[in-house]
């Protein structure tokens, strides 16, 4: 299965998403490939202290870019799941990307569902589905306190926007950046913290998902 974290705009989360559902299925013992196709480089910077860890599984992390679409096919015949994580207002690439994904996942927050970002994002991903049909896409309300109006509020952006949202849901938690900073998943940094209960709760629902072939 292929899982590419799509969005126009920076800051909603994709990093977050894309390095946690990787480590999670690596925790699950899937053999993993995650893309960076930011050239920002977080992914890859995680990734050099997840492989850093004596002993501890971890994915194989590489950079991606507007050719994907070409080599990831053969590349991913070696791993059980590839994770994408796509940079912000890089079109190309994100079209490389869903050239290749069977599951597309836009991480909408309060700060970054912009009208603009989202309606361009969907677009894309429109045309990507013209070409494969059997692309399937969910929003993930990512990054933001339920507690607050404000967050409440994605969800009516997201159904504005035509798209279905994911169950599970990543909210805005301490333990995200914390994992991030020492190059682990959520799952293994803080196995009995809620933030680890979100991730859990999304693979569960993306590999569902990726098992079906419509919708």
């Amino acid at each position: 299965m292929v899982i590419a974290l799509c969005g126009q705009k920076g800051g909603s989360g994709k990093t977050t998403a894309a390095t946690n559902i990787a480590a999670e299925l690596v925790r699950r013992g899937r053999r993993v490939l995650l893309v960076d196709a930011d050239t920002q480089g977080s992914t890859r910077t995680w990734g050099a202290k997840a492989r850093a860890r004596d002993g501890a599984p971890a994915p194989d992390v590489i950079a991606g870019d507007d050719t994907m679409h070409k080599r990831l096919p053969s590349a991913a015949r070696e791993y059980d799941a590839v994770v994408i994580d796509c940079a912000g207002r890089a079109d190309h690439v994100q079209r490389s990307a869903l050239a290749v994904a069977d599951v597309a996942v836009i991480p909408c927050s309060s700060g970054a569902v912009d009208g603009w970002a989202l309606a361009e994002t969907v677009e894309q991903i429109q045309a990507a589905q013209q070409l494969r049909p059997a692309l399937r896409v969910r929003a993930l309300v990512s990054r933001v306190d339920m507690r607050r109006a404000v967050g409440r509020q994605v969800y009516e952006l997201i159904k504005a926007a035509g798209l279905t949202a994911l169950r599970a849901e990543l909210q805005d938690r301490a333990e995200y950046e914390e994992a991030q900073y020492a190059g682990q998943g959520v799952t293994t940094w803080a196995p009995s913290s809620t933030a680890a209960e979100e991730v859990r709760a999304l693979v569960d629902e993306l590999l569902k998902l990726g098992g079906k072939r419509n919708g």
